[in-house]
């Protein structure tokens, strides 16, 4: 086992860290830092032995990883993991001559990391909690992007999914009654903590960001990926899609729905449709105004990465709202007739 300690200045950027040998006490902080979620213990079972795992402060969250460890006298927490730290039988045991080389490293690989906040973290930590008190019945998702998405849902009954960008639960919710074999992921820890109320504490939910790799999962581990309104707030699909072909099974599906290209290019008053920008609107619709950044694309950008990444596209729905719709808000389902507000795409493995 190895203990690591990680402190943190009141701006809540790391210090240093240290690591330890089992049954090693970690140095004091100066007057002037704060301890961060205690000492972390590594489980074999979550690591390799010799792999460094840092903890991160709360408020520097999130960071690319999603292992859990157990902290002494607190509940799991995230950790973040750097393979390329694995030097075995040096790391294992203290060495004061090591420790500056650690302590300065280690600082510059955090703040450097910590600077690669998603762009829509803050805001979802925001409005996390509104956004879970009306998801059930908010007509765009209730009765427009999930009667949709699930339309288009193949058998699932015993299929391991991933569930990528979970919010609070609502898709696993319905994955998990249909049989499947869920990981959810999410990149706020917030939403973590939401979707964990409403699932219940046998729910395999971890805090991912789906901009770095995905690390955590191993090739072909799972049947279909399920990515609903998450990928607007990324701007490198190719990587992310990637990625999901390599944890997917030979013969595994991707779905996921976004902005539909022709209402953000209009929506967002776009003078360079062909290109992939960040944009930003004001949401009023959760019972609290935030401020949400997102990516807009064109339509090629939308289907071209899938195809680069090795997929073959089988369905392309431009969703319709539903009679429900209708009767919550008769403007925005006319609007909506008119002309679509989002895009689903599912594929398969090529």
């Amino acid at each position: 086992m190895i203990s690591l300690a990680v402190w943190a200045r009141t701006s809540h950027w790391v210090k240093g860290a240290r690591v330890h040998g089992e049954g090693e006490a970690p140095a004091e902080p100066n007057q002037d830092e704060l301890p961060v979620m205690g000492t972390a213990i590594v489980s074999g079972k979550a690591l390799a032995a010799g792999s460094l795992v840092l903890v991160p402060a709360a408020s520097a969250l999130p960071l690319t990883g999603g292992f859990a460890c157990g902290s002494a006298g607190a509940s799991p927490s995230l950790c973040l993991v750097l393979p390329f730290l694995v030097l075995p039988n040096m790391l294992l045991v203290y060495d004061d001559t090591l420790s500056d080389y650690l302590d300065a490293f280690l600082c510059s690989t955090l703040q450097t990391l910590m600077t690669r906040k998603p762009i829509a973290y803050d805001a979802y930590q925001e409005l996390a909690d509104h956004y879970a008190a009306i998801i059930d019945t908010k007509p765009h998702n209730a009765y427009y992007d999930r009667p949709a998405m699930i339309g288009l849902w193949p058998e699932l009954d015993g299929k391991r999914v991933l569930d990528a960008g979970c919010g609070p639960g609502v898709y696993t919710e319905s994955l998990l009654e249909r049989g499947a074999v869920v990981t959810s992921i999410d990149v706020s820890d917030r939403m973590i903590e939401l979707a964990r109320q409403r699932l219940g504490p046998e729910a395999d939910l971890q805090l991912v960001d789906l901009t770095q790799p995905l690390d955590m999962f191993r090739d072909r581990e799972f049947d279909f990926v399920n990515a609903p309104l998450c990928l607007d707030y990324i701007d490198d699909w190719r990587s992310l899609f990637c990625e999901f072909k390599r944890i997917l099974k030979p013969d595994g599906q991707f779905q996921f729905s976004c902005g539909h290209p022709a209402f953000d290019a209009e929506y967002f008053e776009t003078e360079d449709y062909f290109s992939v920008e960040r944009v930003e609107c004001t949401w009023t619709g959760f019972g609290k105004n935030v401020v949400m950044p997102s990516y807009r694309r064109p339509l090629q950008e939308v289907l071209m990465p899938l195809i680069d990444s090795g997929f073959q596209i089988e369905q392309v729905v431009e969703p319709q709202p539903t009679d429900q719709f209708r009767q919550a808000d008769l403007k925005r389902f006319n609007a909506l007739m008119h002309r679509p507000g989002f895009l689903c795409v599912r594929a398969k493995v090529g």
